[in-house]
């Protein structure tokens, strides 16, 4: 799976009407404040979006802290939003053609994807803000019962952003790769 750096919400809009005008489903997973923006956006920049079904709250509102599925069909350009986990049941299931993941989503979702094409994605800002910490990032993915299953390391080296993600339901074998990389 490759990480995708979009400026903004805006710019990651503009790619999923691309991807909707070729008649192709898109999913997108995130937490509330991406999903949020990005529903804004995709109104924004394509007159023929059509608000569906949306299911979407702030955390103060309603305690629910995971993500959320953001779907586009592109039969009738309806977007659907709705919480990604179920407490009686998880993380539900995603099909269709593309989806997109957020860098900061939980791992466990990944098992539950069945898409053409899965692209990882983050902003740039975040991005930076990750690199002015150090010129070495490495994020973490954790499952609902807080194991690593997996992670993002990215580099930075002044021009351009590089990333290596590695995901396991095998939790020893996540920790050598991590080892691995690290050196620690």
């Amino acid at each position: 799976m490759d990480i995708n750096i979009y400026r903004d919400a805006k710019e990651l809009a503009n790619n999923i009407v691309r991807v909707v005008k070729q008649k192709k489903e898109v999913a997108v997973i995130a937490h509330y404040e991406i999903i949020a923006e990005l529903f804004k956006e995709l109104l924004i920049t394509d007159n023929d979006i059509m608000i569906g079904d949306v299911n979407i709250n702030d955390t103060y509102y309603n305690s629910y802290d995971k993500e959320y599925l953001l779907a586009v069909c592109a039969e009738d350009k309806n977007i659907c939003i709705e919480p990604a986990f179920r407490e009686n049941t998880g993380y539900f299931y995603v099909n269709g053609d593309y989806t997109y993941i957020h860098s900061d989503a939980c791992c466990s979702i990944l098992k539950n994807i069945e898409t053409e094409e899965t692209h990882e994605f983050s902003y740039e800002w975040e991005m930076d803000e990750k690199m002015d910490m150090c010129e070495e990032y490495i994020n973490l993915s954790h499952d609902e019962n807080d194991n690593i299953h997996g992670f993002t390391q990215s580099f930075s080296d002044g021009n351009s952003y590089s990333s290596y993600s590695f995901y396991s339901d095998d939790v020893e074998i996540v920790k050598e790769q991590l080892l691995k990389i690290t050196g620690k």
